[in-house]
């Protein structure tokens, strides 16, 4: 079975971006994928499936890598999974699954999208998302993307 881990370094805000998140790692287990949620808090998905009414069973809470941990054993752990889901907090992160997706979830400005360093780690991203139109623009300005819009789902 693949795997796919899924980061947002709000998820224990259960805001709507943390919603948009969490029904990714639902579709992603519906096409069939092992889905792990890296966080350190392990009642984190029991809180999100009372606070937004979707069914998380069958998607795992593992020890969040991305924080606290040497470069190499972040390679190392990220090499596991097939497809990393990460959302990110206008940084742009050193990814190095099979597959790697990149979703901007606020219309970051001013943070040197652009500069040398995030150019090389866009490389290792195959897929930047957003969730409208309007981030879109601003992050395909900012960073010197095409960004693609992945819409949140409506209930």
């Amino acid at each position: 079975m693949k795997q796919a881990a899924i980061y947002d370094p709000y998820l224990d805000t259960l805001g709507g971006g943390e919603r948009y998140t969490l029904s990714v790692a639902v579709a992603l287990k519906a096409m069939g994928f092992g889905v792990d949620v890296l966080w350190s808090d392990k009642n984190v998905l029991v809180k999100s499936q009372e606070r937004f009414q979707i069914d998380l069973s069958g998607i795992k809470i593992k020890n969040d890598f991305f924080k606290g941990k040497a470069l190499v054993r972040k390679i190392y752990s990220m090499s596991k999974y097939d497809l990393i889901f990460f959302v990110s907090d206008g940084s742009v992160p050193f990814l190095t699954a099979k597959v790697n997706w990149l979703h901007f979830q606020v219309p970051f400005v001013g943070v040197g999208g652009k500069s040398l360093i995030n150019t090389l780690k866009f490389k290792g991203i195959g897929r930047v998302v957003v969730n409208s139109l309007f981030t879109k623009q601003i992050i395909d300005k900012e960073y010197g993307l095409q960004t693609d819009v992945l819409y949140p789902p409506v209930d």
